[in-house]
This record gives C-alpha cells, sequence and structure tokens, in this order.
C-alpha cells in the first residue's frame, strides 16, 4: 500500500474516534459546530514528505473560531 492510501486511512480512522465532527477532504480536515452555532472547532491533518509505506508521520492543527 502506498504512504497516501495509509496517510488517508489513518486520518478516517482517527475521525471515527473524534464524536460530532463532519469529514471533509477525505479526512483530512474535520469540523465541529457547537450548540448554538456560534464557536467552529477544526482539526487539520497533514502528512510529512519524508512519509513511505513503512512510516507515516502526521502533523495535526486544532483551531477554534467563534462568529463573536
Amino acid at each position: 500500500m502506498d504512504s497516501k492510501t495509509i496517510f488517508l486511512n489513518a486520518c478516517t480512522y482517527i475521525a471515527n474516534q473524534l464524536e460530532g465532527f463532519k469529514i471533509f477532504e477525505k479526512g483530512q480536515r474535520l469540523k465541529k459546530v457547537s450548540s448554538d452555532k456560534d464557536i467552529f472547532f477544526e482539526i487539520t491533518f497533514q502528512t510529512d514528505f519524508n512519509n513511505h509505506s513503512s512510516h507515516i508521520m502526521i502533523n495535526p492543527s486544532m483551531a477554534v473560531y467563534s462568529k463573536i
């Protein structure tokens, strides 16, 4: 299996563990909206250029946004 497929499978696996997040961009971006629709949570997974089939590095970025 190539490194891109492994990376996307890993992103999807992680996304499925996080309740309430919607999956975008094949699992590379996750979004969740608070119940009052004011706060947005976003998690983005980026790959590393050194990845290969026996070693995958995933770099998560997390952000919180508010409409206010």
